[in-house]
């Protein structure tokens, strides 16, 4: 669970870094979401409900 809260955390943080950079450098959004650790991680980060 403490995982789950660090890596959320670091995700977040990650998001607000490329909310400030140039659009080019979005482009290194792609892997992350193509992981398995975000696939593992998406029904925490979006629940269904939603």
């Amino acid at each position: 669970m403490l995982l789950i809260l660090l890596v959320h955390g670091v995700t977040a943080r990650w998001f607000e870094f490329f909310r400030q950079s140039p659009s080019s450098d979005q482009l290194l959004i792609l892997p992350l979401f193509s992981s398995p650790s975000f696939l593992f991680l998406s029904p925490f980060l979006f629940p269904p409900s939603l």
